[in-house]
């Protein structure tokens, strides 16, 4: 009797974004127990989703692979075969070129997402997360690892790659997204390959991570009654997060937080930005 097929991951990619992960000033990965206890009710689909690229799509279909969206980010599965008596060691039904280039299309559907996320650097999109070297955009840091800390603002491309991947990809609307993972079954570096160079699968699958980081603001409060200023923290920022306590006071006054559905960018004559405000009004 044939042996049975079977699903394995072929890779993990994390996405995690410090406005819903921090908890208030602490970042969610200060400890361990922090992460866990942070990640707990954390679902990136509230401010994004993934697909594959058309040709992608192709390859998956062609290939026996799966994409599958997950609380913390989303797998690339493939059905394999096991190798030996002990199902120690899988290889995928069909075989994956090492050539082979698996891309996925970011989009963000959350209308504040600008408002939270610190990425006033980045001028054009995509950001380009690739798990491999290439001659475009050469300097481009790899994806993270799992324990990578490279912030999403790292990713960003020239005009000319922008151009380029938007031509290349007519029906991805690259345009109008916000990130492309690109993937080769064999990457650069340690821990980045999703198959060997046997064409087996690794005793461990690759664990991916994109890190958005959140962002601070100088936090103006007004009078409800007059909209007179009542108190700034400027010169000093404020991040912006969904939990925890973030502390602002003068005197015996204790001040609330600020959301980010009020944020104002001041610029200089020729559009650099030079500080970013959130205004918060109290009665």
């Amino acid at each position: 009797m044939a042996a049975p097929y079977t699903y394995r991951i072929l890779a993990e990619v994390l996405v995690y974004h410090r406005y819903f992960l921090d908890d208030g000033n602490t970042p969610f990965d200060q400890s361990p127990a922090l992460k866990q206890q942070q990640l707990r009710d954390y679902y990136w689909t509230a401010f994004a989703s993934v697909k594959p690229t058309a040709q992608t799509n192709a390859h998956l279909r062609n290939h026996r692979l799966f994409l599958k969206q997950t609380p913390h980010g989303f797998n690339i599965a493939v059905q394999a075969l096991a190798q030996n008596p002990n199902a120690t060691v899988f290889k995928p039904v069909i075989d994956l070129d090492e050539n082979l280039q698996l891309d996925f299309v970011i989009n963000v559907h959350d209308a504040l997402f600008a408002n939270y996320s610190n990425l006033d650097t980045v001028t054009h999109y995509p950001l380009l997360f690739r798990n491999y070297n290439d001659l475009i955009e050469p300097a481009l840091p790899l994806i993270n690892t799992a324990s990578g800390t490279t912030e999403a603002a790292q990713y960003g491309i020239s005009a000319g790659t922008q151009k380029s991947l938007i031509e290349n990809n007519p029906e991805d609307q690259l345009l109008r997204s916000k990130a492309l993972v690109s993937l080769k079954m064999r990457g650069e570096g340690n821990g980045r390959n999703l198959i060997l160079a046997s064409g087996n699968l690794p005793q461990e699958h690759p664990v991916y991570s994109i890190r958005f980081d959140n962002r601070n603001t100088i936090w103006n409060y007004y009078s409800g009654k007059n909209q007179n200023l009542i108190h700034s923290t400027d010169p000093n920022t404020k991040p912006l997060v969904k939990n925890g306590v973030v502390e602002v006071s003068q005197g015996n006054t204790d001040y609330p937080a600020a959301s980010p559905n009020t944020v104002v960018w001041e610029r200089d004559s020729v559009g650099t930005l030079i500080k970013t405000y959130s205004k918060i009004y109290i009665n």
